[in-house]
Order: C-alpha cells, then sequence, then structure tokens
C-alpha cells in the first residue's frame, strides 16, 4: 500500500474540507439556510420565511374574501325586485309546491331564543327571525347564534311602538334597529314586519318608500295570547299551505309554550309534505314560477 507524502497528505486533506464543506452547504439549503446564505450575498434578498410568512397572509386574505362573500350570499338577500316596497301576506306558488316559512319575532330573548334555535337545528329547519333592536342590542350574542345558524334577520322597529310615526321617527326606528344588527352581524336586511300588523301608523309607509317588503303573515299561531301549547299548534297546522307565513314569537314575554309545541310543529308539517325555507327563498320560488310562466 502506498503512503502519502506530507505534500499528497495536505491536497487530499484540502479535497476532503471541501467535499464537507459542500455536503453543509447543500444541507443548509435544503434545512432552510438558503436564504441566509443568499442574504449574505445579497443583503436585499426576501427571506424565505418572510416570503412563507406573506404567501400565509396572502391565502388568508384570499380565504377571508371568500368565506364574506359566501355570508353575503347566505344571510344578506337580495329580494327580487317585484317584492320591494310591497306588503306580503303570502307567496303564491303553485299546489305542489309544499312550503312554507316559519317566522319569529319580538326576540331576540334569553332561553326562548336559545331553545327555538336547538330545535331548529336539529330538525335543520331555516327560519327569519323580525327583531327589535333594543333586544338585539340587549341579546347581542342570541343575534349572532340566529346568523351563525343561517336564519333570516328582519327590521322589526326599534322600541316595538303602535303609535303614529312621523317620516322622521319612522326612520330613526328603522336605522337604528339596521344598525345594530350590522353592528352585530355584518348583516343588511331590507326585509321588515310592523308591530302588531298595524299597517297605517306611518311605518309601513316608510318602508315601502325606502324599497323594504313589508312582511306580514297569513297565519298567526295565537302564542302572544292566553291558549295552550295545543291550541298553538293547531292553530299553525291550520294554516298549512303553500307558500304560507306562520307568525310565532321568540320574544316580548315568555315564550315558552312555542318553544316547547315548536318541535311537533315541525314534525306534523313535514309528515305532511311541507318543507321549510325563509321568507326571501319563499320569494325567489315566486319568482321563478313567474319567470317560467
Amino acid at each position: 500500500m502506498a503512503y502519502l507524502t506530507s505534500k499528497n497528505r495536505s491536497f487530499g486533506l484540502a479535497v476532503v474540507g471541501a467535499a464537507l464543506l459542500g455536503t453543509g452547504f447543500l444541507a443548509w439549503q435544503f434545512t432552510g439556510g438558503r436564504t441566509s446564505v443568499s442574504q449574505w450575498f445579497n443583503p436585499n434578498a426576501i427571506s424565505r420565511k418572510t416570503l412563507t410568512t406573506e404567501a400565509e397572509a396572502a391565502f388568508a386574505h384570499t380565504a377571508g374574501l371568500i368565506a364574506e362573500a359566501e355570508r353575503q350570499k347566505l344571510y344578506n338577500v337580495t329580494v327580487p325586485p317585484q317584492f320591494l316596497g310591497k306588503t306580503i301576506k303570502d307567496v303564491k306558488l303553485k299546489p305542489d309546491q309544499k312550503y312554507i316559512a316559519l317566522t319569529f319575532d319580538d326576540g331576540p330573548w334569553p332561553k326562548v331564543t336559545n331553545n327555538i334555535l336547538y330545535t331548529l337545528k336539529a330538525h335543520d329547519v331555516r327560519a327569519t327571525f323580525f327583531v327589535v333592536g333594543l333586544h338585539a342590542q340587549a341579546y347581542p350574542e342570541q343575534l349572532k347564534q340566529i346568523v351563525a345558524e343561517g336564519h333570516i334577520l328582519a327590521n322589526h322597529t326599534w322600541n316595538h311602538r303602535y303609535h303614529n310615526f312621523s317620516t322622521q321617527q319612522a326612520a330613526v326606528q328603522f336605522k337604528k334597529t339596521a344598525d345594530v344588527i350590522y353592528k352585530h352581524t355584518g348583516v343588511k336586511t331590507s326585509l321588515f314586519r310592523p308591530p302588531g300588523g298595524h299597517l297605517r301608523n306611518g311605518l309601513v309607509k316608510y318602508a315601502n318608500a325606502n324599497k323594504y317588503s313589508s312582511i306580514m303573515w297569513s297565519q298567526d299561531s295565537g302564542d302572544t295570547t292566553n291558549i295552550s301549547s295545543s291550541s298553538i299548534l293547531a292553530n299553525i297546522l291550520a294554516g298549512a299551505k303553500p307558500g304560507a307565513i306562520i307568525l310565532m314569537h321568540d320574544g316580548g314575554g315568555d315564550r315558552l309554550k312555542t318553544a316547547s309545541m315548536l318541535p311537533q310543529a315541525i314534525k306534523e308539517l313535514k309528515k305532511r309534505g311541507y318543507q321549510f325555507v325563509t321568507v326571501p327563498e319563499l320569494f325567489e320560488l315566486a319568482a321563478q314560477n313567474s319567470s317560467q310562466s
């Protein structure tokens, strides 16, 4: 076996050292050191960490925009033009279109609204909630939950008064409620229901002039009167028809009878072949029928 001379040994050590340095450089490249080395040669280079952070931020921003667009699509529903500025009691559908809208007034309200939301979720039902501004301000978590679970919010004035309103007073009732809804949920609504169903005290006039749809009802459940849960149920079933809008309440008083009756009402209506939609979805169905005729 030949032995290396002193000169050859020095050359060999240099080669080995260079190889080891090269291996270390490659390892550095693959373990994230590349940009650091780049910065050693080019101080103005952007680090991989910065690029990754910026890419993640851009992705999150895009995802946020998509999510917001979907949320707007779900909750800020555009009302077909033929229903804007109009007062609606029910929606005319074909006899075989067994769609019905459940609506709840005067909330949100502690316990009752949560109980109703639990039932709706359990039965995969979406509804429309006409909220009072003062109550929405007092119970924002319930307001948020209504939206989070896919239901529609609508304006039911600020304080649910029945007296006559000037144009300016009506504007305040609408705007204050709309502002609270938007503040806590980001939702804008063009649906309105006059308290007590009063049509001639200035509120509906203002609503229709400002392109709201004033939503009445085709059937009153009677749940604000002194009747039993079974009587409330009977009223709802009696008013079931394609395009029906059913009036119930989740606030403004003790509505536990409504909450306790609701599961049975949903089950019975489903047995009769009804599907549950929101008020804007009823409008869309009617609009589709009109376009096909």
